[in-house]
């Protein structure tokens, strides 16, 4: 069975994007539910906006949206490639220094 599901809405209260990811399988959500909480206000990395169970028993982990990410459109400069290589390697550093 699929280990997730994502869906798109938006936040009525501000317009806000967001991404809503059902997790079926209790372990799993519980796992990813404490991994989130301890990524909390780091640098570069996804924060959960709030999480809540379904009619279904399942949680559902509310999240931003992200912006695609279109490689072959990015401006090519050094600068723009410097600056998005820089955002992605704080993050992982981030999460690393977490033992993750």
């Amino acid at each position: 069975h699929d280990l997730s599901l994502i869906e798109f809405g938006i936040r009525i209260a501000d317009f806000m994007p967001l991404a809503f990811k059902t997790v079926p399988v209790a372990g799993l959500a519980e796992k990813e539910l404490k991994l989130l909480h301890g990524l909390r206000n780091l640098p570069n990395v996804i924060q959960l906006q709030d999480s809540f169970v379904n009619d279904n028993g399942d949680t559902v982990l509310v999240l931003p949206m992200l912006k695609l990410f279109d490689c072959h459109s990015v401006n090519k400069n050094i600068c723009s490639i410097r600056k998005t290589m820089q955002q992605i390697l704080t993050g992982l550093a981030a999460v690393h220094a977490k033992n993750i």
